[in-house]
């Protein structure tokens, strides 16, 4: 909402680079992120254990497609089906409402500006319903009607329709990209969850950023209007996916340790060691009796 804003400022004044100079304050946001906010006691709790345990830290960006294939196949696709069309609708968009259907530059950062103040709200109304039914329900109620309105974002001429069509579904979108992505966390112990979570998101990013670059061809050849309905197919796979391949971690206790509950087991299924090398002497216990009980194991977690 705020670079929309400046856009409507600062480009007719200074031209559009000016706004690339502009980024650079939203950039100092990290060094306070990385002063004033501590880590969670979650985090601090197993890096101390893994101290008194004698484990040690590794740089493995592999780690989490070895000891949890299926959670990062799932995590890559949610990023790549979640970021495709979100590139490719924010790098296209403002040229579609602009010079496509011809409502011109003020007016088209006008329509933006009043978007994105509105997915402010379905930011927390998506968050809100997840944290009341999970996100095996709310995340397709937001992400299937986004992909149908895409498809009739193509169709609509008048600068009314285009409004309210657009508004509709960048509240849709942007409602559920926040608890979409946010749910990969949850399927990486907190051992490697930055591991995890770094590791897949560059899958599904560099899948994802060809969307600029197809819908270019497409608007090249034909318009914009008729690369849109690329960029609905994603979210109209998000539904299912979330349906029903993606596991209820909704108020459900999170993994510590690589390896804890049910990691052990699917390596035992998989006939494979547990991570590591070296097979575990701990029991796998139910995870409200060893919330903070580690295997005491010579080996290190990868």
């Amino acid at each position: 909402m705020l670079c929309s804003l400046a856009a409507l400022v600062v480009v007719p004044i200074w031209g559009w680079r000016s706004l690339y100079f502009l980024g650079i304050l939203p950039a100092l946001l990290v060094l306070w992120i990385r002063i004033g906010i501590k880590e969670s006691p979650r985090y601090e709790h197993v890096t101390s254990q893994m101290v008194k345990e004698g484990l040690k830290k590794q740089l493995n960006i592999l780690a989490p497609f070895r000891s949890y294939p299926r959670e990062s196949i799932l995590a890559s696709a949610i990023y790549f089906l979640y970021l495709f069309t979100w590139i490719g609708w924010s790098a296209w968009m403002p040229f579609y409402l602009a010079n496509e259907r011809g409502l011109g530059f003020p007016t088209m950062s006008g329509y933006l500006s009043i978007w994105m103040f509105c997915a402010i709200f379905a930011y927390w109304l998506c968050g809100w319903l997840c944290d009341l039914y999970g996100r095996r329900w709310v995340i397709p109620a937001f992400a299937v009607p986004a992909g149908f309105l895409l498809f009739a974002m193509g169709y609509c001429e008048t600068p009314t329709t285009l409004f309210w069509v657009g508004l509709a579904t960048n509240f849709l979108i942007t409602g559920s990209f926040g608890a979409g992505l946010g749910y990969t966390t949850e399927l990486f112990p907190t051992q490697i969850r930055g591991t995890g979570v770094g590791a897949t998101f560059t899958v599904g990013t560099a899948l994802a950023s060809t969307a600029p670059l197809i819908i270019g061809v497409i608007a090249t050849s034909h318009s914009i209007a008729a690369g849109l309905p690329i960029l609905a197919i994603p979210f109209l796979l998000l539904g299912p996916l979330f349906f029903w391949f993606a596991p209820d971690t909704h108020r459900k206790e999170l993994v510590d340790f690589v390896g804890q509950e049910g990691g052990v087991a699917r390596a035992k299924k998989r006939g494979a060691r547990p991570v590591g090398g070296a097979p575990s002497r701990c029991p796998v216990l139910p995870l409200h009796s060893m919330r903070f009980i580690t295997c005491r194991a010579s080996h290190e977690f990868s």
